[in-house]
C-alpha cells in the first residue's frame, strides 16, 4: 500500500508541468539556509582557533579575518562598546587610553581573537561570528 502510494505519487510528479523560474533580480535577497541531518551550525571555540592540519599553520579565526576584514574590525569596536557598557574592564577606562593615545597591546586581544575576557557572552560571540563566515 505504502509502495503504491510512492509511486504513484513520483508518477504524478512527472506529469505536473514545471512553472517558470523567476530572474535573479527578483528573488528576495533574504534567505534562510536549513542546515542537513547533524551539518555543524556552531563552531566550538578550539575548531575556531586550532590549526586545521600539521602541514597547515593558518587557523580558520585568522583565515576569516584576513577573508572578511571591514567585519572583523566591526565586530572588534562593536565588542569594544558592549565591553564598556558592560563595565567589564580593569583600570580607569576601558581600552587603556592614556594621555598620547590609546594603548596598542590593551587592543590586542580583541583584534586576535574577539574579545579580552573570557566570558562566556563574549566566547560565544566569537564562535557566532566564525561560524556564520
Amino acid at each position: 500500500s505504502e509502495a503504491k502510494h510512492r509511486i504513484s505519487f513520483f508518477t504524478q510528479s512527472l506529469i505536473t508541468t514545471m512553472p517558470e523560474p523567476i530572474p535573479v533580480d527578483a528573488m528576495p535577497t533574504f534567505t534562510v539556509l536549513t542546515p542537513h541531518y547533524s551539518e555543524k551550525i556552531l563552531l566550538s571555540l578550539q575548531e575556531i582557533i586550532r590549526e586545521e592540519d600539521p602541514t597547515m599553520c593558518v587557523m580558520l579565526l585568522e583565515y576569516l579575518k584576513q577573508l572578511h576584514t571591514v567585519k572583523w574590525d566591526n565586530f572588534v569596536k562593536d565588542t569594544k562598546i558592549l565591553v564598556e557598557e558592560a563595565g567589564m574592564f580593569a583600570g580607569p577606562n576601558a581600552f587603556g587610553l592614556d594621555e598620547k593615545g590609546q594603548s596598542k597591546t590593551d587592543n590586542l586581544p580583541f583584534y586576535c581573537i574577539g574579545f579580552k575576557n573570557a566570558t562566556p557572552e563574549f566566547t560565544l560571540r566569537t564562535r557566532i561570528w566564525a561560524s556564520l563566515r
